[in-house]
C-alpha cells in the first residue's frame, strides 16, 4: 500500500524539456567558441610570457656546492678524554678540537728521555777518554794505537746507540703532540663524530673541517645553454635543504664555438650541431657572493646538490 501511495505521489518538482530556439542555440555554440577563443588566448599569452621570462636565464639542476673540506683523523691508537667542538662551530687556527688521554704516552717519553740522558752523558765520557788516548799514541807504540782504535770503535758504537735513542725520544714526542688535535686553519666543523671515551686507531675518522674559503658551485649545462654564457653574469643559487636562495658570479665557462651558426653548414649539418649541443655537458664554475652567503657558511655541506639560475640577459 504504502508502495502504491509513492507511485502516486504528485510529482511537483518535475520540469519538462526545455526546447531551444535556432537563435538561442546559435547565441550559446558563439559563446562556446568565444570562451575556447578566450582560453586559447591565455594559454598563449600565458606561453609567451613564461617564454619571454625563461629567456633571461639558463637554469639547471645539475649543480653541486663545493667547499675546502677534508677530514680530519686520528693519528695514534687513544681514547678520547674531550671534545672541544660541535657541528656548525667556528673555530681559529690553533684551537683545541679533540684530546686524547696522554698519560701513557708521557711517561713512556719520560723514560725515553733519561735513557738519552744517561747515553748523553757516556758520550761526553767516552769522548773526553778518546782524547787522551789520541794524546797517548805518539810514545804509546802498538799498544797505544790499538787501545785508541778499540775506544773509536766502542765511541762508535756509542753514537749510534744514541741515535736510536734519540729518534725513539722523538717518536714519542711527536706521538704526545697527537694527543691533541688542533684546527689546521680558520674554519668550522661541519660534522663530529668523536665522542669523550671513544678508542680510536690511527686514521679514524673524528671530523669534517671546512676551510674558511669561499665555497663554489660546480654546474653542468648543455652546449646549447653554454652560447650566452659568459664570465661574471649573475646567479642565483637554490641550495636544497637549506630553504635559501643565494647569489652569485659565472666564475669560469667553457669556450664553445657557435657552429650552429655558422653560413658554412648545411641546415642538415646545423641541425645536427643543435641536436649534439642539447646533449653534452660542459661544467661552470661559479663563486658565491660573500655577502650572501656570510651567515650560513657553516651550512653549506660539500656536495650538496643545488638548482642555479644564469641570467644571460
Amino acid at each position: 500500500m504504502s508502495d502504491l501511495k509513492l507511485l502516486l505521489r504528485p510529482r511537483g518538482d518535475f520540469k519538462p524539456f526545455r526546447f531551444y530556439s535556432e537563435e538561442e542555440i546559435k547565441q550559446r555554440r558563439n559563446q562556446r567558441i568565444a570562451l575556447g577563443l578566450l582560453m586559447v588566448a591565455i594559454v598563449i599569452a600565458g606561453s609567451s610570457l613564461y617564454s619571454y621570462y625563461v629567456s633571461f636565464f639558463e637554469k639547471t639542476r645539475l649543480a653541486e656546492v663545493h667547499t675546502l673540506s677534508f677530514p680530519i683523523v686520528s693519528k695514534i691508537d687513544g681514547k678520547i678524554t674531550k671534545v672541544f667542538v660541535q657541528d656548525a662551530q667556528d673555530v681559529k687556527a690553533g684551537d683545541a678540537l679533540v684530546q686524547f688521554d696522554g698519560q701513557e704516552i708521557q711517561k713512556t717519553l719520560d723514560e725515553r728521555k733519561a735513557e738519552l740522558d744517561r747515553s748523553e752523558s757516556q758520550l761526553a765520557g767516552g769522548r773526553a777518554s778518546l782524547l787522551r788516548l789520541q794524546k797517548n799514541l805518539p810514545t804509546g807504540g802498538d799498544a797505544a794505537k790499538k787501545k785508541y782504535d778499540d775506544g773509536r770503535a766502542w765511541y762508535s758504537r756509542l753514537m749510534t746507540k744514541n741515535r736510536e735513542l734519540r729518534d725513539r725520544m722523538n717518536e714519542a714526542s711527536m706521538q704526545l703532540k697527537a694527543t691533541l688535535i688542533t684546527a689546521p686553519s680558520d674554519g668550522h666543523i661541519s660534522q663530529k663524530t668523536a665522542d669523550v671515551g671513544m678508542i680510536t686507531k690511527p686514521d679514524q675518522h673524528l671530523l669534517d673541517f671546512v676551510d674558511s674559503g669561499r665555497p663554489w658551485v660546480v654546474a653542468q649545462y648543455t652546449r646549447a645553454q653554454l652560447e650566452k654564457m659568459k664570465v661574471g653574469q649573475s646567479v642565483d643559487i637554490s641550495v636544497k635543504g637549506l630553504g635559501k636562495t643565494f647569489t652569485g658570479k659565472v666564475e669560469t665557462v667553457p669556450n664553445i664555438a657557435n657552429t650552429s651558426e655558422s653560413t658554412n653548414l648545411s641546415a642538415v649539418e646545423k641541425t645536427i650541431n643543435r641536436i649534439v649541443k642539447q646533449d653534452v655537458l660542459e661544467t661552470v664554475k661559479i663563486k658565491f657572493d660573500e655577502d650572501s652567503v656570510k651567515s650560513d657558511v657553516n651550512h653549506l655541506v660539500n656536495g650538496s646538490r643545488a638548482v642555479v639560475k644564469v641570467y644571460i640577459r
